[in-house]
């Protein structure tokens, strides 16, 4: 797992895991490709953001295989 929201700061009545661990972000192998999943992505004004832009090109190149 790559990310996780942080359970103090949210309300985990409306949860629908046992473990309370929802993942933000995540990748693993599958099959000879690669999964990859964020959910950062909503907000049009991260798309502006530096951090948030690295994160989405470091995301691109692990999934195409130019970095592990």
């Amino acid at each position: 797992m790559l990310m996780r929201i942080d359970n103090e700061t949210i309300d985990l009545e409306k949860g629908n895991r046992d473990d309370h661990d929802y993942a933000m972000g995540w990748c693993h192998a599958y099959g000879n490709g690669r999964v990859l999943y964020t959910a950062l992505g909503h907000p049009d004004v991260l798309w502006h953001e530096a951090w948030f832009l690295e994160h989405i090109g470091g995301c691109i190149r692990w999934a195409t295989g130019m970095e592990d």
